[in-house]
């Protein structure tokens, strides 16, 4: 019957296109971010911008651990997932509450 999809398997978790786009989309909003920050620190030599460029780094190494503990399910990867993400989600948030402009 057209249009049934009782029968079909989602397959696109299993691709390496997927999860290559995946990650880029998930990292290159954050990377930009990241780089505007360093610019900021090197030409304005406001060490600042250095501890707010942290905020998008840490994003990063989480999104990375994460993906990668998507793909190998492995023990290890699991705990370094959980605490990057822990330290990704904690920073930034005191960074935002507490340092104001």
């Amino acid at each position: 019957m057209v249009g049934e999809t009782s029968n079909t398997e989602n397959t696109c978790q299993t691709s390496g296109v997927y999860n290559t786009f995946y990650f880029i989309v998930a990292v290159l909003l954050n990377l930009a971010r990241l780089l505007q920050c360093l610019h900021r620190l090197f030409e304005e030599k406001d060490p600042v911008q250095g501890y707010n460029g942290l905020k998008y780094f840490l994003t990063i190494a989480a999104v990375c651990i994460r993906t990668t503990y998507s793909l190998d399910k492995g023990v290890a990867w699991r705990v370094i997932a959980w605490i990057v993400s822990a330290i990704a989600a904690i920073f930034p948030t005191y960074w935002d509450f507490v340092y104001t402009d």
